[in-house]
């Protein structure tokens, strides 16, 4: 991350509009990086990894990458997983409590949705500089803003955070293959729709990996610490829907 913000800043000339400035900069980078990877063979789908699993979700296909499966739900204690995984089958009423949680997870490093490549942790003291910061679509419940649960009431806002673990757990019903994400809770939109942040307020929650929409680069602020505007491939800012991470 800090290398692409070094080769991206030179090349921010504009000052009437310089995210847009950005924006631009960054694509040509991304074709760039790209052509390289074709012609060096490397490209996402040739990945070989004797420790993979493929996965079919409904319409979209997902591919755990450097799988470990000598997880549990103890070894995570510390981000609050088993909390938040009860919380997540709740909310679909999968489970009415935790008495029938395996406390075994299938966990991986590396997760490809979509054509997206995520990182997650390999473990709780592993370092945190190569987990992805992405954008995520997630269902907000507005009955169970009025206290009462339900799946019909959905509405999709799109939200920012971290991808903290990438995981897979099994019920006496039901495998869900899921992730544990931090969410940023101060989100806002500039007047122009583009999103930004300071990444300095978060919680954390579960949901479907297939939420997972793309990696999110944070462009520093040039005139003020702990600011960041978010860009990611086909962003449009005008038709950015927020959510608000209190409400789910």
């Amino acid at each position: 991350m800090e290398r692409n913000i070094g080769r991206l800043k030179p090349r921010i000339k504009s000052r009437s509009n310089p995210f847009q400035n950005a924006f631009n900069a960054l694509h040509l980078l991304q074709a760039s990086s790209y052509f390289s990877r074709l012609q060096r063979g490397e490209t996402t789908a040739e990945v070989n990894d004797p420790n993979s699993l493929t996965i079919s979700i409904e319409d979209t296909v997902v591919k755990f990458l450097k799988v470990d499966t000598s997880g549990t739900l103890e070894k995570y204690s510390g981000y609050d997983l088993k909390k938040e995984l009860l919380a997540y089958y709740l909310r679909y009423k999968i489970l009415a409590d935790e008495s029938d949680m395996d406390q075994r997870i299938l966990v991986c490093r590396k997760a490809e949705v979509r054509g997206h490549t995520f990182i997650g942790k390999k473990d709780e003291e592993g370092a945190g500089k190569e987990e992805t910061f992405a954008k995520m679509t997630l269902p907000v419940d507005t009955n169970a803003l009025r206290g009462t649960r339900s799946r019909t009431e959905n509405n999709w806002k799109e939200f920012f955070g971290r991808t903290i673990l990438l995981f897979q757990h099994t019920t006496s019903t039901v495998t869900k293959t899921l992730c544990l994400v931090h969410i940023c809770t101060d989100t806002k939109l500039l007047n122009s729709g583009v999103p930004y942040g300071s990444g300095l307020g978060c919680r954390y929650y579960v949901t479907d990996i297939t939420h997972l929409d793309c990696a999110v680069l944070k462009l520093p602020c040039l005139h003020r610490d702990n600011k960041y505007y978010y860009t990611y491939q086909g962003i449009i800012p005008n038709e950015i829907k927020l959510g608000e991470a209190g409400k789910i």
